[in-house]
């Protein structure tokens, strides 16, 4: 395994190294409650960046790291506006495709099957659909934000809601939200 930060527990000389949090069990860690639904949360150090591991349900769901992340128009998703997370996006695409999510310690590339509108009335339920040959993720929305009426230079669209995780038989519900545009 290649090293790529210290977690804690290396302060009792323990070497913790890229571990999911589900093997952090017992160990003095950087675990956090965030909603019911989260069990466990650690920090991976890379260089200057880092990433956060949240399970949910028995899915690890990281934020991805600067490189794996599309410039351009397209749709970025955050866990909840309290966490830490909230500055790094846990999924995100450019309409191009494909979206990048990094899951059970892997980056993940998904097709984009069904694209969320760049832009909504305000209150308008939406919904996406991204797959790959392990994994489909399906998100339920609502705009919570749109560009003021007559405003050209803004194209933007702010979502909140569920993304479900499907990995086999297992579907686990993520909320977030995020925005959609140029």
């Amino acid at each position: 395994m290649r090293r790529i930060g210290r977690l804690a527990g290396a302060e009792r000389g323990e070497d913790l190294y890229a571990l999911p949090s589900r093997q952090l069990k017992g160990k003095k860690s950087m675990r956090m409650p965030l909603l019911a639904a989260i069990t466990s949360s650690a920090m991976v150090l890379a260089a200057d960046e880092s990433r956060e591991i949240h399970s949910f349900a028995g899915i690890d769901v990281a934020t991805l790291l600067k490189a794996e992340i599309d410039q351009g128009c397209g749709c970025s998703f955050y866990l909840p506006s309290d966490t830490k997370a909230a500055q790094s996006p846990i999924v995100q695409w450019d309409i191009d495709g494909p979206a990048s999510m990094h899951l059970q310690g892997r980056l993940e590339r998904l097709k984009i099957v069904q694209p969320l509108p760049l832009h909504a009335a305000l209150g308008q339920g939406a919904s996406c659909e991204l797959e790959n040959a392990s994994t489909k993720v399906r998100g339920s929305f609502k705009a919570t934000w749109v560009c003021p009426e007559g405003s050209e230079s803004c194209e933007v669209t702010r979502y909140a809601g569920t993304l479900s995780v499907i990995q086999g038989s297992v579907s686990t519900p993520i909320p977030v939200q995020g925005d959609c545009g140029c």
